[in-house]
């Protein structure tokens, strides 16, 4: 029985419950602005070691354009040959 309002529901555990799925999504938001932030120093420090801008690291990444054929040869003698799947 509810000590606040006499009802039969347990309004703490609920509290406590909402409160931890609230927390888990705080926790969500921030894994994923981590992740982003990771995303973007990685893009821009691959631009910076293939000497390009990380505005077109980033539009071979997404597949809207694709590397020049020196852009290949810069990306293999930098990263090396791709792992084979």
């Amino acid at each position: 029985m509810c000590g606040t309002c006499g009802c039969g529901h347990d309004h703490e555990i609920l509290t406590l419950e909402e409160r931890v799925l609230a927390r888990n999504d705080d926790l969500a938001d921030e894994i994923r602005t981590l992740c982003d932030r990771v995303a973007d120093v990685l893009l821009e420090a691959a631009a910076r070691r293939l000497d390009v801008s990380t505005k077109t690291v980033s539009r071979w990444v997404s597949g809207t354009t694709e590397p020049r054929l020196r852009d290949l040869y810069r990306i293999r003698d930098t990263f090396g040959d791709p792992p084979l799947h």
